[in-house]
């Protein structure tokens, strides 16, 4: 499905303007009180009453493929020792969340795109840390633990 974009992001992003979206990150996890909060950009942003950080990382947003689930990939360098204590204290993030947002600068807040993914795998070297964003497959995942079939219980049969 097409995503709706308003007439704004539009006349902003198009060739003869050139002005760029900003991605605003949104990291939820049990162990934090309140969620991490970064733009990627220069300046800090204030989207719908909430203060997003300038800070620096790439993304790759999630395609509008039909037939396969959102995926998304993170990047952020690996600067300072607190998120990788982070990572290795909440064992790789398991059970965060994190809310990709699109805005435009000149309305911060008008969201354009907005999704929200779960982390599934992170993993870290020297220069930076990089993680996969989706969701888990749990529509692919048997009912049942063990099936009976004539290889492994021939008794039934």
């Amino acid at each position: 499905m097409p995503r709706a974009l308003s007439t704004n992001y539009r006349e902003k992003t198009g060739s003869t303007s050139g002005e760029a979206p900003l991605i605003l990150i949104e990291i939820a996890h049990p162990q934090l009180a309140i969620p991490i909060r970064v733009v990627n950009d220069n300046q800090d942003v204030v989207c719908n009453g909430d203060n997003f950080i300038a800070f620096s990382f790439s993304v790759t947003m999630p395609d509008d493929q039909t037939a396969q689930l959102p995926q998304a990939k993170l990047a952020i360098d690996n600067v300072g020792r607190e998120l990788v204590q982070w990572l290795e204290a909440s064992q790789g993030g398991k059970g965060s969340s994190v809310r990709l947002i699109q805005i435009m600068r000149n309305a911060p807040d008008v969201i354009e795109f907005d999704i929200t993914l779960d982390l599934l795998t992170v993993s870290q070297d020297i220069m930076q840390v990089t993680a996969t964003l989706g969701y888990e497959d749990t529509l692919n995942i048997p009912g049942l633990n063990v099936l009976y079939r004539p290889e492994n219980t021939p008794g039934l049969f």
